[in-house]
């Protein structure tokens, strides 16, 4: 295993370089939601965190409701949830803080629930090919059957597990990283471990993207690494803890609390700020499509422009979760309620905006962590003083 000193010679030697092509995450769409492939091809399930392997939280296809929104389920949780919901097979997904629980995508009635008793703070988990994937606040990453929630396989370290786990591509690896600066990579069939890598400062964030590995840090940092734990190419410094990634068009998006929002550049100047935002900070994650970057701090939402970085528009005043989008429609969370707007935001200036918000629904308490958007729903995790809830929002049918 390289030490820290080699790795970052590794990162010395190689900073400048131009990483084209390393990055390959699939560029289908702009904010117009037309998606580049037949109804009957439309990926309806949100399998990942931030629903694909960029991290984009948005999907092309329109899945999700336009008008007219109703609660179809609201379900009591064991215990306050830890992550963002992820949707596959007709299964929602839910971490919790000792507990990961699969519930009926369309009832909301529990399918079962897994954990050791020595679990706590789940993460939010991925879901490939019939196997869950997740990691705790305690140190272990397991992989569990998705129909019945049995244990494939576990892996332990005797530090803290502070990332949320990413696949890689084909979902052949999965990257977690901890809370003193450790990397892991380990098999996805069988959970052996295959390498792992320091940076300097806690891992807060993971994208898995073609050959290429991005790491966020506590401390502000942006890595990018071979995904196969050979070398590192470049390492840059932000404001705030990273609590966002995303890659999309080749370049990474990064956003750190109290920091800005940045793009990164790949090619000749690789790993430099094309340019950076104040009006994202993003919390949580973000929503990137071929046009736009989406995000939110606890107060607003916010659009930039993904090439320029300047302010688009803005709404809303207390959004904690992170959004999430689909077609030509992005989703918030804030206090009782889930909104829905329009990706372009209408017409306007700022937050005076026509034809922006297409929707509300109320909900019991505060929208927590992030939104999914699968099978025609927006699903949301919410906490009141006395409860914690996982909810479906479909459309209506008044029929």
């Amino acid at each position: 295993m390289p030490s820290r000193r080699q790795f970052l010679a590794g990162v010395g030697a190689t900073g400048a370089l131009g990483v084209a092509g390393c990055l390959a995450t699939e560029s289908r769409d702009s904010t117009t939601g037309a998606a580049a492939q037949t109804d009957e091809d439309a990926r309806t399930d949100w399998p990942r965190p931030a629903f694909d392997r960029g991290w984009t939280s948005y999907n092309p296809d329109p899945v999700g409701p336009r008008s007219n929104p109703t609660v179809q389920w609201s379900t009591e949780l064991a215990g306050l949830p830890t992550g963002r919901p992820v949707v596959a097979d007709g299964t929602v997904f839910v971490p919790c803080s000792d507990t990961l629980l699969a519930l009926d995508a369309e009832s909301g009635e529990e399918r079962w629930q897994a954990g050791d008793e020595d679990d706590r703070y789940l993460r939010s988990p991925s879901v490939h090919d019939g196997t869950v994937y997740a990691a705790t606040g305690g140190g272990r990453a397991f992989a569990l059957d998705a129909e019945t929630g049995e244990e494939r396989w576990t892996f332990e370290t005797d530090r803290n597990a502070l990332s949320t786990p990413t696949l890689g591509y084909g979902g052949r690896t999965l990257y977690v990283g901890d809370d003193h600066g450790t990397v892991y990579a380990l098999a996805a069939e069988t959970g052996e471990e295959e390498w792992r890598r320091d940076v300097f400062g806690p891992v807060t964030r993971l994208v898995a993207d073609g050959p290429a590995l991005i790491v966020g840090t506590e401390g502000g940092e942006v890595y990018l690494l071979d995904a196969y734990g050979e070398r590192g190419y470049w390492r840059t410094k932000l404001g705030g803890a990273v609590q966002a990634l995303a890659v999309k068009n080749q370049d990474v998006f990064a956003g750190g609390f109290g920091g800005p929002l940045a793009r990164l550049q790949s090619g000749a100047f690789a790993g430099t700020p094309r340019w950076q935002s104040d009006a994202v900070t993003a919390h949580s994650s973000l929503v990137v499509t071929d046009d736009a970057v989406y995000g939110t701090d606890g107060s607003g939402l916010a659009a930039v422009d993904a090439r320029s970085g300047e302010t688009r528009w803005t709404a809303g005043d207390d959004y904690f979760s992170g959004p999430a989008a689909a077609g030509d429609t992005v989703y918030v969370g804030g206090d009782g309620r889930v909104d829905a707007y329009a990706l372009d935001g209408g017409v306007g200036v700022d937050d005076v905006r026509f034809g922006a918000k297409r929707w509300s629904a109320d909900v019991e308490g505060g929208v927590q962590e992030g939104l999914a958007v699968a099978d025609g729903a927006v699903f949301a995790l919410t906490t009141t003083e006395d409860a914690s809830r996982a909810c479906a929002i479909e459309e209506r049918n008044d029929d």
